[in-house]
C-alpha cells in the first residue's frame, strides 16, 4: 500500500476507516481465516446488536485471535446455501421475459 491508495479516502477519518479495515483483514489472514468470511460474521454480530453498539468486552470476542473456523460456520453455511439456491442474472431475465410472454 502506498499514498496513491490513500489519496481517494477523502477525509482523515476515511483513511483511519480503511487502515482498520486492512488491519483486521490482514490480522484474520495471519490468523488463518478467510478474510470474506471473517469480515461477514463480525458484520452479523454488528448488525445482531442494537444501533451496532457492541460492548467492549463483546469486542475482544470478535478479534481474529479469538475466531476459529468453526464459529464462521454460521457464514460459510449461508453463502453455501445462497450459492446453491441463487440464479444468474442472465436466467432471471429469461424468466421473466418468458412469464411475461404468457400474460
Amino acid at each position: 500500500m502506498g499514498s496513491k491508495n490513500w489519496i481517494t479516502n477523502g477525509s482523515f477519518d476515511g483513511a483511519r476507516s480503511s487502515a482498520l479495515m486492512y488491519s483486521l483483514i490482514e490480522t484474520a489472514k495471519l490468523y488463518g481465516l478467510n478474510a470474506r468470511n471473517y469480515l461477514a460474521y463480525v458484520f452479523m454480530k454488528g448488525a445482531a446488536s442494537h444501533n451496532w453498539e457492541i460492548p467492549a468486552e463483546e469486542l475482544e470476542t470478535l478479534m481474529p485471535w479469538n475466531v476459529k473456523d468453526e464459529d464462521l460456520s454460521i457464514v460459510t453455511d449461508e453463502i453455501d446455501w445462497l450459492s446453491r439456491t441463487m440464479v444468474p442474472v442472465q436466467e432471471w431475465e429469461e424468466r421473466l421475459a418468458a412469464e411475461g410472454d404468457k400474460r
